[in-house]
């Protein structure tokens, strides 16, 4: 196998470069003929191995399901990239906002002193969110 993209180790935008080969022109005719209707259904799946995977505690078993997990998002973004309607960017932008506005105990000036504590911040500021 000759390709830049052939390495032991990989970093994230490594793993980019990788599914935009395979969604690509000289990639994967089945990669390329997916859409988001056409994988929704293996999001559950992958989630659901992550979750038996956990359960399990088999360390190698979660490291594999969440990177399934991973791939799934970074699918969906790819897929709407080639679309022109959002990135992977517009992806990691609106998780950064809201796990920096739903801990204020982190980021503001709140203070939790508990797990329960944050949590309850957690949920205020999801409420608030949500009602806008």
């Amino acid at each position: 196998m000759e390709s830049e993209l052939v390495k032991d180790n990989y970093s994230f935008d490594d793993l980019m470069k990788v599914i935009e080969k395979l969604t690509g022109e000289n990639g994967c005719e089945w990669d390329k003929k997916q859409t988001h209707q056409s994988i929704l259904k293996n999001m559950l799946e992958e989630a659901n191995e992550a979750h038996a995977a956990i359960v399990s505690g088999d360390v190698d078993a979660i490291i594999e399901e969440t990177g399934d997990v991973m791939l799934q998002a970074l699918f969906h973004a790819d897929i709407a990239r080639r679309a022109g309607t959002y990135t992977i960017d517009d992806v990691i932008t609106v998780l950064a906002k809201k796990l920096v506005t739903r801990h204020p105990h982190v980021f503001g000036k709140e203070k939790a002193k508990s797990a329960e504590e944050a949590l309850a911040f957690w949920n205020e500021a999801k409420k608030k969110e949500k009602a806008k």
